[in-house]
């Protein structure tokens, strides 16, 4: 096996002057020539604990393979091609007959979906309202014509252009980590509702006098414990959720104070001791460290759907992106449209929209196919068919709706890998020093790489910060609201030369000072 090493030979984990500065917490922005034609270079390509490389996802690699376990598929079994479509925001989904009645089938399409990376963009807009009048014609009571002003408003759109973020994404030949939620995680488990895979009774279980009662129709599954989930849980779950977009925090962590059973878990162990404290994060109190196997393994999951009779079934697969904080990302970018849009009673909004971010498995009848297009919903609900027939069968009937939000994949802007050729104890400093030691070139500027020790050595911190790519953007996004752009070409990918700009810039001699 090769190690991951910031010594390595080869030069595949070794940074270049290109890629960082002198300076420990700041990496050199990518460097614009003018024709804004370059890709940008984001890090070092690293090696994983296996030998992977990672590298940002818009090198022309092939398509990673699923990282499910076991990672090879048996060998008497071959990928099934199987029927999909599209919705308007890049998510697949698919009724296909096999997948609905093979669980093997139905777990390859899972993971070979779930190891295409989903799109990222950086969505900016504003606008204002004007009140303007017209002269309109209109007729009296009589029908003789007459002419008469009138007032109306406007939306004016001032600026609006995306920025693509797909192409920090760090990619690996395994595939992303697969993840199952976790046991104590109200989630959808087949049912209507969400669920828990554990009784109210377990020590250390934060449930009302209420919440026990419900807990009494708990239903006995072949391992564990199936209920309900109860409202303070579905709530937590929910706060969640939030906190961990915000803070761009993968599934697998346990967030502070939180009880443990509401991460979820990872089915590899090969995968799961490589994301031992992997998660790149200022934030204090969490754990990632504490990896678990799932009580039950996403095959299963796949069984249990295709065993499942109900008509409108359901089986959806996450993609999740981590490693920014998004919260702060979105505070400083707005400020940035604060700072350069003048315009008054103007609005504006700043978003991260995400497309291909799930799959689905839909059931393979004709009901279900007709509630995945549009006009038939929108045909259903006119003729009062969906909310009075449709609605209630679905909700009520034991052969009505199920579904299953168990699984996921997590594709990462920043991780830090584990230096295999590190020790135990070993210090940042120290491995800094023998890293200057053995290279001798960079003895008059020896170069700082973003370090950390962990309970097995010392890791290296891989990918573009969000604070990296805020200061490579911010000057582009400032003069674009400023011009007021309306981007009709495509999401920007690298950031524009600025120049000088303002009234008089294109007349010839401008700032070129007195001649002498």
């Amino acid at each position: 096996m090769e190690k991951a090493s910031a010594f390595h030979p080869d030069g595949k984990l070794e940074p270049t002057e290109a890629n960082w500065t002198g300076n420990e917490t700041e990496r050199k922005p990518a460097v614009n020539d003018g024709n804004a034609s370059k890709e940008p270079e984001f890090g070092p390509v690293v090696k994983t604990l296996g030998g992977d490389e990672i590298r940002p996802v818009q090198c022309d690699d092939p398509l990673p393979g699923p990282s499910g376990y076991p990672p090879e598929p048996p060998p008497e079994f071959s990928l099934y091609d199987a029927e999909t479509e599209e919705d308007d925001d890049g998510n697949v989904f698919s009724h296909d007959h096999h997948l609905n009645t093979d669980g093997e089938a139905l777990y390859r399409f899972l993971l070979q979906e779930g190891a295409k990376p989903p799109k990222v963009f950086a969505s900016f807009y504003g606008s204002h309202t004007e009140t303007r009048t017209r002269i309109v014609t209109r007729q009296d009571a009589n029908g003789h014509p007459f002419t008469a002003t009138e007032t109306y408003t406007e939306t004016i759109t001032d600026f609006a252009f995306e920025i693509d973020v797909t192409q920090h994404l760090l990619s690996e030949p395994r595939g992303p980590p697969i993840w199952i939620v976790g046991d104590r995680e109200p989630a959808h488990r087949g049912n209507r509702k969400r669920q828990v895979d554990n009784t109210p009774y377990m020590v250390g279980d934060e449930t009302s006098s209420t919440d026990l009662e419900a807990g009494m129709k708990a239903v006995s599954t072949s391992s564990n414990w199936r209920r309900k989930a109860t409202d303070v849980e579905k709530e937590s779950a929910d706060k969640r959720a939030e906190r961990r977009w915000t803070w761009g925090l993968p599934a697998w962590v346990l967030l502070p104070g939180e009880i443990r059973g509401t991460e979820a878990n990872i089915e590899d162990p090969t995968v799961r001791d490589a994301l031992q404290g992997s998660v790149n994060t200022k934030l204090g109190g969490i754990d990632d460290f504490n990896l678990r196997p799932p009580i039950r393994t996403l095959r299963e999951w796949a069984d249990e759907y295709t065993r499942s009779q109900r008509m409108l079934k359901e089986f959806v697969f996450t993609k999740e992106v981590y490693g920014w904080n998004w919260g702060k990302l979105e505070e400083a970018l707005d400020s940035v449209l604060s700072a350069n849009y003048s315009q008054a009673r103007g609005t504006t909004s700043v978003e991260f929209r995400f497309e291909n971010e799930q799959v689905s498995v839909r059931g393979d009848n004709r009901l279900s196919k007709m509630l995945s297009n549009i006009w038939w919903c929108i045909l259903l609900w006119i003729l009062l068919i969906y909310p009075l027939i449709i609605w209630p069968f679905k909700r009520f009937s034991s052969y009505g709706g199920g579904e299953w939000r168990v699984a996921g994949s997590s594709f990462a802007l920043t991780k830090w890998v584990h230096l295999t050729d590190s020790r135990p104890r070993q210090t940042p400093e120290e491995y800094q020093a023998e890293y200057n030691a053995k290279h001798f070139d960079l003895a008059t500027k020896p170069l700082k790489l973003p370090l950390k020790q962990t309970p097995a050595g010392v890791s290296q911190l891989v990918g573009l910060r969000e604070g990296e790519w805020f200061a490579q953007w911010k000057d582009t996004i400032g003069t674009l609201v400023r011009q007021r752009y309306i981007g009709d070409d495509g999401p920007l990918k690298v950031p524009r030369t600025i120049r000088g700009g303002g009234i008089g810039y294109d007349l010839d001699g401008y700032g070129s000072g007195p001649r002498s």
